[in-house]
């Protein structure tokens, strides 16, 4: 299974390097405070709040396969549109997405979805022992 999960960790990292570096830039042109720190604090949040509903829909579960959680959160195809879609429209925008509010919702949904998968694959073993869910292999 680490020959499925490695590579797409690899892109989610990849992912997550690329949406710092568009919000590195994204401040460079505006203030730190408190716009960065409003940006940066929305864009963390809404990351917590999609590992937080994703984790949700396993709470109630007795048994889940030992790799249900990461493939939910690294393969998910939703994640993957809206990753693709900011990407685009980060690269391919033109005119259209240089206002500061377009740059702003693009790197917070970006950054939601890359940390947010990452952070949900590596939380998952937490989340199993604290909810006493067992793992079948």
């Amino acid at each position: 299974m680490g020959l499925i999960i490695v590579p797409v960790m690899v892109f989610w990292l990849a992912a997550l390097f690329f949406t710092c570096r568009a919000g590195f830039y994204w401040m460079v042109d505006e203030s730190l405070f408190p716009d960065g720190v409003l940006l940066v604090l929305a864009a963390v949040t809404t990351a917590l709040l999609y590992v937080f509903f994703g984790l949700l829909k396993f709470r109630t579960r007795s048994k889940v396969w030992a790799f249900e959680i990461p493939c939910f959160f690294l393969l998910n195809k939703y994640a993957f549109a809206v990753f693709s879609c900011a990407a685009a429209a980060h690269y391919f925008g033109g005119a259209f997405f240089q206002g500061d509010l377009a740059r702003a919702l693009i790197f917070v949904a970006a950054f939601a979805v890359a940390f947010g998968g990452l952070l949900g694959c590596f939380s998952s073993g937490a989340f199993i022992k604290k909810y006493n869910i067992t793992e079948t292999y």
